[in-house]
């Protein structure tokens, strides 16, 4: 999409800032689905997001913020569409819980002990992950990962 200045401007910015600040991919789409226009427009964030108020702080925000809000403003047009129905639309495609590395090394350190309540709860939770639920949500699994996770790497043997 375009800013004011008449540059191409979009999803590649997004991504750059994502990158730079370190951000959240999953959480970073599904904060900008939970969040309405108007609170967008302000950089009015619940208390329940990290993704977005981190992004929020790169130097490109304000232009990226005002691009992207310009951008849902011509689909609004277009398309007779409406703030509620672009939420509706991006919730429906982004998730809210993923299978993070800490989650899983958090269910296999409990497995291996013979308690096996982790996988049963992470299994039922990444049923829906689209659809808020009340315990992972209290599981923090839609919070940031842990400090301690950064340290985790992914191997495929076994």
């Amino acid at each position: 999409f375009v800013y004011s200045s008449g540059h191409r401007y979009g999803f590649s910015v997004h991504f750059q800032m994502m990158q730079t600040m370190f951000a959240d991919h999953t959480m970073s789409w599904r904060e900008l689905s939970e969040i309405s226009k108007a609170d967008l427009l302000e950089s009015n964030f619940s208390e329940e997001m990290w993704a977005l108020p981190k992004l929020s702080e790169h130097d490109e925000w304000p232009a990226w913020r005002v691009a992207y809000i310009q951008r849902l403003d011509k689909q609004v047009d277009s398309h007779d569409d409406t703030d509620d129905l672009r939420r509706q639309r991006m919730i429906s495609t982004n998730p809210r819980y993923v299978l993070r590395n800490y989650m899983a090394e958090n269910a296999i350190r409990r497995a291996a002990s013979g308690h096996y309540s982790e996988v049963q709860k992470l299994h039922k939770v990444l049923q829906e992950p689209f659809q808020r639920q009340e315990i992972a949500e209290h599981s923090g699994y839609a919070s940031p990962p842990p400090g301690w996770s950064r340290h985790l790497r992914v191997s495929c043997s076994s």
